[in-house]
């Protein structure tokens, strides 16, 4: 076990957020497999990051906290991520 287990809870609660759902059945890889369809006001964009967070394979997922940041910078909108590093 290693921060990808960290990686996993932070994306889990960011879908938790988003969505009002925990993952389980409701997994976003699921919906991208069209299995499982995503909140209709979520963007499909956020839906794959929240994948990639929660990817099964912990060596999908990103390895740093700073891959994650770079993630979900975009997302921001004006707030600069890159203070939870300092």
């Amino acid at each position: 076990v290693d921060g990808r287990a960290d990686v996993y809870s932070l994306g889990a609660t960011l879908w938790k957020l988003l969505s009002g759902s925990t993952l389980g059945a409701a997994h976003p890889r699921a919906d991208l497999a069209g299995d499982c369809p995503a909140p209709s006001h979520l963007p499909r964009a956020l839906t794959r990051l929240v994948a990639k967070l929660t990817d099964y394979d912990p060596a999908s997922r990103p390895a740093t906290l700073g891959e994650v940041v770079a993630l979900l910078g975009p997302w921001c909108r004006g707030a600069d991520p890159r203070g939870v590093l300092d």
